[in-house]
């Protein structure tokens, strides 16, 4: 979809930004751990698990933080959606988030 003017949609395409981006950074990354956590019935398994729910709420919390201080914008490139966000780099917090990409 096409908008031949830009200016009249900017009120919609930065409210559709921030829902996307609170919805994919501030609740995937609790709501993911937390079903887990609420499913396991093993309890070492559980254990880990609360471990994993715990780095969530941190990275939730810190995601929260950039997406209400930090300025984000989304366009199309290439038939996609691109989000620009400028967030300042947290190593710590970077390293928390990949945990989730380990087997």
């Amino acid at each position: 979809m096409a908008f031949t003017d830009q200016s009249k949609y900017a009120g919609l395409q930065a409210f559709t930004t921030y829902t996307f981006l609170f919805f994919a950074q501030v609740i995937w990354p609790t709501l993911v751990p937390l079903s887990t956590w609420l499913l396991e019935k093993k309890s070492q398994q559980k254990q880990i698990q609360k471990i994993l729910l715990a780095i969530g709420i941190i990275v939730s919390l810190y995601l929260a933080y950039c997406l209400l201080s930090y300025p984000v914008s989304a366009s199309i490139e290439g038939y996609h959606i691109a989000y620009q966000q400028n967030y300042r780099q947290h190593y710590i917090i970077m390293a928390l988030y990949s945990i989730y990409w380990l087997p």
